[in-house]
């Protein structure tokens, strides 16, 4: 565009963390005390056009103590998720907030891969890196990311992650960006070849 124009004020959050669009409507997410006493759908609001004010956009936000900071839209949807606490990460849809437990983790970023929302970051279980992609209905997890791999993106219909600095990994120097399309699962039986006679 050729201009800029100031949206409306908002009270009652400490700050704004992130803005996002989805069906024609403008949603802001602000952040308030981390407690679990708070409602967080005093914090989540959409654009009233009519009266140019921001207004609660659900009343069904579960209590979490570490509330959503990231927006991210996709689809008519808005996928919320925190860098802090390991929490599930939600989605709004239909005017209604609803968890995906499947993606729980502690993230460090996430992107739209293939139509599926992805998400960077480490397993609230095991202090492992793992990349988790979410369809809509199921996920899938993909274990043995490189450790230094903070980031995500994708580029034309490709998905890249990005390091802070030169490292080594599977015998390889990755200099700060890697190229990730080539993800899969493999299932099956490893045999450990232990007297190196290829016979089991």
């Amino acid at each position: 565009g050729t201009s800029l124009s100031a949206l409306p004020p908002i009270a009652a959050v400490l700050g704004i963390t992130d803005i996002a669009e989805a069906n024609g409507n403008r949603y802001i997410l602000g952040t308030n005390y981390y407690s679990a006493t708070i409602p967080f759908d005093s914090c989540f609001f959409v654009l009233d056009t009519i009266t140019n004010s921001w207004q609660s956009a659900t009343n069904n936000f579960p209590q979490v103590f570490f509330a959503p900071t990231k927006l991210l839209s996709h689809s008519g949807k808005i996928y919320m998720y925190s860098p802090f606490g390991g929490n599930s990460p939600f989605v709004f849809n239909n005017n209604a907030i609803s968890e995906i437990p499947s993606m729980k983790m502690t993230a460090q970023d996430a992107c739209i891969y293939n139509g599926q929302f992805t998400m960077l970051g480490t397993d609230t279980l095991n202090p492992i890196k793992i990349l988790k992609m979410y369809n809509g209905s199921t996920s899938t997890t993909f274990h043995q990311v490189p450790l230094w791999m903070n980031e995500i993106q994708t580029f034309n219909t490709s998905l890249f992650g990005f390091t802070q600095a030169n490292f080594p990994y599977n015998g390889m120097n990755y200099n700060n960006a890697m190229q990730l399309d080539s993800l899969s699962i493999i299932n099956g039986v490893v045999y450990i070849d232990a007297n190196s006679n290829c016979l089991f």
